[in-house]
């Protein structure tokens, strides 16, 4: 029992890896900049609504890429201490930014579970 409990909690943590890994891949340079300008702003402001506006599929690209991160842990058995370290405080500053945005989302194509998972993580990690 404790070889077979060893044995999942390596491979949770192989899941959480592969995860901050993808994260640092350079396809992921264009999200990663779009995200880092985006920090920056004020979310009531014009110019980070013109910027989503812009950059809107890169934007959607970090939630579902967050998304994914979430359900690793929550379905998946992805490590929630490797990741939380890893991503807890950009998921905290992303809901913080993009939340308004998310439910505005969710309200125009009538899909109240989007990123659901992501809004759930900043609730456990706030």
């Amino acid at each position: 029992a404790v070889a077979l409990r060893k044995e999942e909690e390596q491979r949770s943590k192989e899941m959480a890896f592969r995860l901050t890994a993808k994260w640092n891949e350079p396809t992921m340079f264009h999200v990663r900049d779009t995200i880092r300008a985006l920090f920056v702003l004020d979310h009531k402001s014009e110019e980070f609504k013109a910027s989503i506006r812009a950059k809107e599929t890169n934007v959607i690209h970090f939630l579902n890429f967050l998304e994914e991160v979430g359900i690793a842990i929550e379905k998946g058995g992805a490590d929630p201490a490797v990741l939380k370290e890893a991503y807890g405080g950009v998921v905290l500053k992303a809901w913080g930014k993009l939340q308004d945005w998310v439910k505005d989302q969710r309200a125009e194509y009538g899909q109240p579970r989007i990123w659901i998972y992501v809004e759930d993580l900043a609730k456990k990690w706030n």
